[in-house]
């Protein structure tokens, strides 16, 4: 068996000694299960790289980065991305490249990289991580089988780590391997010098990125805000602050501002970034509230990917303060803080604004694709989600308050401390109730409570309306004594469409009071109906 094992190896290491000898391209791929990944060295450039009139080379300015590609490929470029076609512009097969600033989890990226291709394509099938070995460089790719409008493909993205950036390459083709010989020679000649071919002999070098109506920022720095935890990076010159939410800045020409929210500007809870886009369309100047502007437009958006996050983008125009311009406005699912917690509510709101499109578009779009989720908000509690399509009702509540979970009672939504104290939520009707609304609801509910237990003394509270929640609630508080036990109830009640009621209350004992309000306060901020 030894003999035996020991004759593969030999084999594999003449059939790459051959290989190098001929000249022909290696991909070698090893199954990859261990958690440390090879981190590469950068590089200015690579002297045995040919340059020929078969060949042109692309710089980055911005990113002070360059490689070189078959001249009779189409290179277009989709700030961030750059695609570039070896068949027809717009189709399989191509090649995207992208390159990103900032730290990366390989195993938290290709994580959310699967539920991004997942979400894509209903029919994904996945193989292992590799590593990879193109020239001197250490990369890793997951390969992905799609089935798109009839016809099967197969997607290759590979990330090549550095140890405060990494480019990432995706293949999207209908055979495996097609375009491994083109990946391979932008990989071998990818380097962080956009020059580094300038003296290089070659006829269709791309200096489009060079133009005089583009203004270059040389010089960025890392900005970060460590109770959201988040960071980007930014122009030097470009004064930017931190603020409770976030991240701000605005200059003459570029405004940039990076935030994690979980309420909004009413008081209701942000479940995340669908959520969102349903409130701003549901409540008029909702937007321009969050985004801290005077005045804002918003057009139709699409999933894109942003950076190492999936997000939601939108154009956008702004004015406010003097300052009107153009940019994009980007959502993420505040899932993405933590993969140790995908119920996290919230989402990261992001958005660029530039007054000269043609001259700073370039630098803004930059900044926004270097955003980093670092870490958890700080002093934010984490939540649970309860949905419930039967009876239309969704709401969050904290964790760790209660290992128990919310269960329908026949209609009624209930979530239990204890044996003595508990929550209910629950939609009624008017009629069902024979009362006009829901101030009458509460105010018979008060009525009959004394009524039917007239040996209690009650005390009960003025109605007030709650602070917060995307609905009109108003609320009675009540304490008294049963059994030799102090209690405390509290009863919620809005309006609905065609005469619903929503009716949320709690019961229990006073040493639970605190826990109960809590979670109740939690029910009333995010409840949804509908």
């Amino acid at each position: 068996m030894k003999k035996h094992k020991k004759l593969i190896w030999i084999l594999i290491i003449i059939f790459i000694i051959a290989a190098i000898a001929t000249g022909v391209t290696i991909f070698c791929l090893v199954t990859f299960k261990e958690r440390d990944f090879v981190i590469n060295s950068k590089n200015n450039g690579n002297e045995d790289v040919n340059i020929s009139d078969d060949t042109k080379v692309y710089r980055n300015s911005d990113d002070n980065y360059s490689f070189v590609y078959k001249a009779d490929a189409k290179l277009v470029e989709d700030n961030p991305n750059i695609y570039l076609y070896t068949v027809e512009e717009g189709e399989p097969p191509y090649i995207m490249i992208y390159y990103a600033k900032g730290k990366i989890k390989p195993e938290k990226y290709f994580k959310d990289y699967k539920k991004m291709v997942k979400k894509s394509y209903k029919k994904a099938s996945f193989k292992k991580i590799s590593q990879v070995h193109i020239g001197d460089k250490t990369l890793y790719m997951l390969r992905a089988e799609i089935k798109s409008e009839g016809s099967t493909y197969v997607i290759d993205r590979y990330i090549e780590i550095y140890k405060n950036c990494s480019v990432q390459y995706t293949i999207k083709s209908n055979h495996t391997g097609s375009e491994d010989e083109v990946l391979a020679g932008i990989i071998k000649s990818f380097c962080f010098d956009s020059k580094a071919y300038s003296n290089r002999n070659n006829s269709g070098n791309n200096d489009s990125n060079n133009t005089s109506d583009t203004i270059e920022y040389k010089d960025f720095s890392s900005i970060s805000n460590d109770k959201i935890g988040i960071s980007m990076s930014v122009p030097a010159d470009l004064q930017m602050q931190e603020i409770p939410i976030g991240l701000y800045g605005q200059s003459d020409n570029i405004m940039l501002f990076a935030s994690y929210q979980n309420s909004d500007a009413m008081g209701a809870a942000i479940y995340d970034a669908d959520d969102f886009v349903n409130r701003i369309a549901e409540v008029d100047g909702l937007l321009q509230s969050q985004l801290g502007v005077d005045k804002v437009t918003i057009n139709n958006g699409s999933e894109e990917q942003l950076g190492n996050y999936q997000a939601y983008e939108f154009p956008i125009q702004i004015e406010t303060d003097g300052f009107k311009g153009s940019g994009k406005l980007y959502l993420i699912n505040g899932s993405n803080n933590s993969s140790n917690n995908s119920s996290n509510a919230g989402c990261y709101i992001l958005y660029y604004a530039v007054s000269n499109e043609d001259k700073y578009t370039k630098a803004a779009e930059q900044c926004i694709s270097s955003f980093s989720i670092d870490s958890e908000p700080q002093d934010m509690p984490s939540y649970q989600k309860y949905s419930d399509t039967t009876n239309k009702i969704s709401f969050l509540y904290r964790t760790g308050i209660t290992d128990k979970k919310p269960e329908d009672r026949g209609g009624i939504i209930g979530l239990e401390l204890s044996d003595d104290s508990f929550i209910m939520v629950e939609i009624t009707n008017t009629s069902t109730e024979s009362v006009n609304s829901a101030d009458d609801y509460m105010q018979q509910f008060v009525k009959l409570l004394k009524e039917d237990n007239s040996d209690i003394k009650y005390t009960v509270s003025e109605i007030s309306r709650a602070d917060s929640g995307r609905y009109d609630f108003k609320t009675v508080d009540i304490s008294y004594n049963y059994e030799g036990k102090d209690r405390v109830l509290s009863l919620s009640c809005a309006d609905g469409s065609n005469g619903v009621i929503y009716r949320i209350y709690y019961s229990g004992i006073t040493d639970e009071a605190e826990k109960l309000k809590t979670l109740y306060s939690d029910i009333l901020w995010s409840f949804r109906a509908g």
